[in-house]
C-alpha cells in the first residue's frame, strides 16, 4: 500500500498529464506521488516551488530588501511574508524611491531677508534698474506697424466692427454675425499663440513716402494704438461671441516709436513718455475724453513730424479696402484682426509693478535670485535621496522669468549668491 508522507493512504487519480498517486484524504491534504515504482521514493511534493536566492528587489508593504522570486517569477518577501504573484515581482524597484520632506515656513515678519532695510532689498533694488533696461527692448518685439504684412494675397485680415455695435455691448461681449470674423478665428486656431485674434482701437492709417538719394520707399502703415486681447466663442454658422476678459489694453509700442522716431531721445525720455502714456490707457467702456487725453499725451511727450495727432468729436465707421491711399492719419475707429503676440510685454509690466512694491520679502524675484532656506509662507518641498541628507535641494513653483536670460544677466545673478 502506497502512503503519503502522513501516513494516509494514497489512491490512483486521473489528472491532466496522466495518472498519478493522490492521498485519500484530499482536499485535506494535498500530496502527491507519480505512479512509478521509483514513487516510494522519498522527493520532494509536485507543489513545493524551489526558491532563488535574494533578489535585489524591495519589498512594495515593508521596503525590506528579502524578496526571494521563485522559477515561476512570483515571489516572497521574507520579512513581512508579503506574496507578489509575476507581473507585481516585475515591478517592484531595486532601490529606494525619493523621500520627501514638507517644511511649513512662517509668515514674513516684515524684519526677515527682503524686508525693507535689508541687505536683499538694498541689492535688489539696482538689479531692478538694470532688468528694466535690459527689457526695454522687449517693447519692440509686442506689437505691429501693419496688419496686411506677410498676409497670403486673399486672406481675410480685418473685419470692422461697427461703432453702435462696441458702445452699446453688454458685459463686455459683442454677438457678430460675420463671415469675415469666422475665417479669422478658423486662421488663428492654426497657431492661436503666435496668431491670436485682438481688437484694435486708434487705428494709424497711410502710408509715408521717405526719399533716399535718387530713388524713394513707401512705407504702408496699418495698425492700432491700442490692442486688446479676445476670447472668441463660436456659436455656430457665423455668428460668434466677442469676450473682452482684459479691460486695459495693451500699448503697440513698435507703431508709437515708429510715429515719435525716438532714435534721437535717450532711453530716460523714452521710458518716462511710456510711463505716462501707461498711466493713461483708456479702459473699456470708452469715453471719448479718455481717448483725446490719451492722444494729447502721445503728441506731448512725443511729438511726430509723420502725422497730424488732433482730438476727435465723435468714432467713425472705417472701411479697410484701401487704408494706405491716403498720408499718415489716425482713425477713431475699431477692428478685429489677427494679431501679434503680445506676451514679451509680460515682463516689462512686472518689473514695473515690482519697482512700485515696499518690500520684496516673500516675492519671487528675491527667491529666483537669492534663494533661501527660510523665506516666505510657502510650502518648501525639499528633495532627499536615501544616503544623501545633507544635499538637500529647494524646490520653487514661481517661474518669474518669462524670457531666456541673457548672458550679462546670468553672470551679475550669480555674483550676487
Amino acid at each position: 500500500m502506497v502512503t503519503c508522507p502522513k501516513g494516509h493512504k494514497m489512491v490512483i487519480r486521473n489528472g491532466r498529464y496522466g495518472k498519478f498517486y493522490g492521498c485519500s484524504n484530499y482536499p485535506g491534504c494535498k500530496e502527491t506521488k507519480p505512479l512509478s515504482s521509483k514513487s516510494s521514493k522519498k522527493k520532494k511534493s509536485s507543489t513545493t516551488k524551489s526558491k532563488k536566492e535574494f533578489s535585489n528587489k524591495i519589498c512594495a508593504e515593508c521596503g525590506a530588501k528579502k524578496i526571494r522570486v521563485y522559477d515561476r517569477g512570483d515571489s516572497i518577501c521574507d520579512s513581512c511574508k508579503t506574496r507578489f504573484k509575476k507581473v507585481d515581482t516585475e515591478l517592484l524597484m531595486e532601490s529606494k524611491p525619493l523621500e520627501i520632506k514638507s517644511v511649513v515656513i512662517d509668515e514674513p515678519s516684515g524684519l526677515g531677508p527682503g524686508s525693507n532695510g535689508s541687505e536683499e532689498f538694498d541689492l535688489i533694488k539696482p538689479l531692478l534698474t538694470y532688468y528694466e533696461m535690459c527689457s526695454r527692448g522687449t517693447r519692440r518685439v509686442g506689437g505691429l506697424r501693419n496688419v496686411f504684412e506677410n498676409v497670403t494675397k486673399g486672406k481675410d485680415v480685418i473685419d470692422e466692427v461697427p461703432i453702435n455695435a462696441f458702445i452699446e455691448m453688454e458685459n463686455n461681449i459683442i454677438e457678430r454675425e460675420s463671415d469675415t470674423l469666422v475665417a479669422l478665428f478658423r486662421e488663428s486656431q492654426l497657431d492661436p499663440e503666435t496668431n491670436p485674434i485682438q481688437f484694435g482701437a486708434l487705428w494709424v492709417v497711410g502710408k509715408e513716402i521717405i526719399e533716399k538719394n535718387d530713388s524713394s520707399q513707401t512705407k504702408r502703415i496699418c495698425a492700432p494704438l491700442l490692442i486688446y486681447d479676445l476670447e472668441i466663442d463660436y456659436l455656430g454658422g457665423n455668428t460668434i461671441n466677442v469676450n473682452f476678459n482684459e479691460l486695459l489694453p495693451s500699448l503697440n509700442y513698435p507703431l508709437v516709436e515708429y510715429l515719435a522716431d525716438i532714435k534721437g531721445v535717450s532711453d530716460g525720455g523714452v521710458a518716462f513718455a511710456f510711463e505716462n502714456l501707461l498711466n493713461l490707457l483708456p479702459e473699456i467702456p470708452f469715453e471719448l475724453e479718455n481717448l483725446n487725453e490719451f492722444l494729447k499725451t502721445l503728441n506731448s511727450f512725443l511729438p511726430s513730424d509723420k502725422i497730424e495727432i488732433t482730438p476727435f468729436d465723435e468714432y467713425q465707421d472705417y472701411i479697410f479696402d484701401n487704408p494706405f491711399e491716403s498720408e499718415l492719419q489716425v482713425v477713431n475707429t475699431f477692428a478685429i484682426f489677427n494679431g501679434a503676440d503680445m506676451s514679451p510685454l509680460t515682463v516689462v509690466k512686472e518689473i514695473e509693478a515690482l519697482q512700485e512694491v515696499d518690500s520684496f520679502e516673500d516675492t519671487a524675484l528675491l527667491n529666483a535670485l537669492l534663494p533661501i532656506e527660510t523665506s516666505g509662507n510657502e510650502l518648501y518641498e525639499f528633495d532627499k535621496y536615501e544616503g544623501n541628507t545633507t544635499d538637500l535641494e529647494e524646490e520653487f513653483t514661481h517661474d518669474f522669468e518669462f524670457l531666456p536670460l541673457s548672458q550679462t544677466q546670468r553672470e551679475i545673478i550669480q555674483s550676487t549668491r
